[in-house]
């Protein structure tokens, strides 16, 4: 039998053979939204982490960093959610722009990342788009809600340093983070924040 790992190796690679010889038959393939939901081949790539597969798409269309599919979201959205690290990084590197572009619900990446407690993709949003920190979803939450709500202190450490203001922050229906992590019985993340704040 294979291990899982060498399973998992041959399945990378093969599709990385695949997308190559589709993308060199059919270059304009790269450029074909999903009928499901308007997502793009860069959309999948990212969210399962495949740094050469997305590389090779970019080959064909450069565009595709900074094209929204059905929901308003790019490929550095579902990357940030799906906690892929490297990926937010590459994507950065490409188009270090698309961390200031929001979804249709105003969200940035960084409201992604922060609400699963991706911290490593946190560090690199922030390192690219500190603003980031302050800037509000449609309901007026800002990062540091998505962290609390759930109890990522590491996150909210993260996103303190970059922007201590934005604990006070309170969304449109009056709720501060402490407020989310109360609600959700998150008592180490209030302790956190009281003792902090």
């Amino acid at each position: 039998a294979i291990p899982t790992l060498e399973i998992r190796r041959i399945t990378v690679s093969t599709l990385v053979n695949i997308v190559a010889s589709i993308v060199a038959a059919k270059p304009e393939w790269a450029s074909v939204a999903s009928q499901r939901d308007g997502s793009f081949p860069l959309h999948f790539a990212a969210s399962i982490g495949n740094i050469e597969v997305a590389r090779l798409i970019l080959q064909h269309n450069r565009q595709a960093t900074s094209v929204p599919n059905h929901k308003g979201k790019i490929p550095l959205h579902y990357a940030a959610r799906e906690g892929r690290t490297e990926m937010v990084e590459y994507l950065l590197q490409e188009a270090p722009e698309t961390a200031a572009i929001r979804s249709k619900k105003d969200k940035l990446a960084l409201h992604f990342a922060a609400g699963e407690g991706h911290l490593g993709v946190v560090q690199a949003l922030l390192n690219t788009y500190p603003a980031g920190a302050s800037i509000r979803s449609k309901k007026g939450r800002v990062a540091i809600h998505f962290a609390a709500r759930w109890g990522h202190i590491a996150v909210a450490k993260a996103l303190l340093a970059v922007s201590p203001e934005s604990v006070q922050v309170a969304d449109y229906e009056g709720s501060s983070a402490l407020h989310d992590a109360a609600r959700e019985g998150q008592y180490e993340m209030m302790r956190y924040l009281v003792k902090l704040y």
